[in-house]
């Protein structure tokens, strides 16, 4: 560790830390013994957000039935763009903790790119025309794809908008068809067919929607947690991360 830290100007740069929760820990014992043999007290905020990362593979996919969806899934189109903008504030202003929202043409800088290349999808709920949730992808391998956003409008919350957009997406993207939803375009993905959709989750009433879809979450029970076992590998498909902020404080060593 004390090599890691003589090659940074200002071990602060690295903050805030994002990783699994263990190495976390590790690494942030050892920040605070260095730190203090060096004259610096550190001392580390509370976890912003605990999460978990996963992935769906087609061999997780749930076999469970399911009745599908009235809503419309589709990729966004360059015209849906200003909606997109506004739903994905409204996304930052509930789930961000740690920052401010971005403005409007900050969103719209970050955003055109994947709309123009499909990486944004919509749900038009059924009989309505305006879009009631977006998901975002990105971060795409030769193997993976990562899902980075998904949001529902309050207003459409508990009507399995969101489970329609996530089951679609990551069969869309695993080339398993039956998604449940009309909408999706036929054929193989832009980006090519993956092996697995991965995504870090924070709140546990979304990682039950996520489970049931196929991925591979655990459920926590007395702080126990069940399941997330990979039918291929046999091995965990989870791991538990931790958002660690730190605020640094200088004192005296006395010689």
């Amino acid at each position: 560790m004390d090599t890691v830290f003589a090659h940074l100007p200002d071990p602060l740069v690295l903050a805030p830390i994002l990783g699994p929760d263990n190495v976390v820990s590790a690494f942030t014992d050892a920040w605070v013994s260095l730190r203090r043999s060096r004259g610096s007290q550190t001392r580390f905020e509370p976890a912003a957000f605990a999460s978990y990362v996963g992935y769906a593979k087609r061999a997780s996919l749930s076999a469970a039935p399911y009745t599908p969806s009235p809503h419309v899934v589709t990729p966004a189109t360059p015209s849906d763009l200003e909606a997109i903008i506004h739903l994905r504030i409204a996304f930052e202003a509930e789930s961000w903790t740690w920052s401010e929202p971005h403005t409007p043409e900050e969103e719209h800088a970050i955003l055109s790119g994947p709309v123009a290349s499909g990486l944004v999808w919509i749900c038009r709920a059924s009989g309505d025309s305006a879009p009631a949730g977006f998901v975002l992808v990105g971060r795409s391998t030769p193997r993976t794809i990562a899902i980075r956003n998904v949001y529902v409008v309050p207003a459409h919350r508990r009507k399995g908008v969101g489970e329609a957009m996530v089951r679609a997406v990551t069969r869309y993207y695993l080339g398993a068809g039956d998604y449940g939803s009309v909408g999706v375009p036929e054929g193989p993905p832009a980006v090519g067919i993956k092996e697995e959709v991965v995504l870090n989750v924070a709140k546990s009433n979304a990682a039950g929607l996520y489970r049931k879809v196929g991925f591979l979450l655990p459920e926590v029970d007395g702080g126990v947690h069940k399941g997330g076992i990979d039918p291929e590998t046999g091995r965990k498909g989870w791991i538990a991360t931790v958002f660690q902020g730190t605020e640094d404080v200088t004192v005296c060593v006395l010689t």
